[in-house]
């Protein structure tokens, strides 16, 4: 579980670099800025959708104090880590619903 949560985390701070990054060098290039967007899109959005799911679902299967002695999560680091997982999780199940709001209305 400790490595979900890692890898939840890591795939989120490497979709945000890697679109970050591409938008840099596409204000920075001549080329178009269209086509640069859209390749940091197609990265960007599998990680991040990799890393909701990872982060939602391991967050709820740590809810439980037994769960997570279980797992080793007792120390303050991996308690941050879970803390960081939870506010990350909440942030993308506030994103699903405002998308799926807009979807219905």
């Amino acid at each position: 579980m400790k490595k979900i949560q890692v890898l939840a985390l890591a795939a989120a701070f490497i979709a945000l670099a890697v679109h970050w990054l591409m938008q840099q060098q596409a204000s920075l290039s001549a080329a178009p800025e269209g086509g640069v967007l859209l390749f940091a899109a197609l990265i960007s959005l599998p990680l991040l959708v990799a890393s909701a799911v990872f982060s939602i679902g391991s967050s709820i299967a740590l809810r439980s104090a037994a769960k997570r002695a279980e797992n080793g999560i007792n120390t303050p680091f991996w308690y941050l880590i879970l803390l960081l997982n939870i506010a990350l999780s909440l942030g993308y199940l506030y994103i699903i619903s405002v998308f799926i709001y807009g979807v219905a209305t």
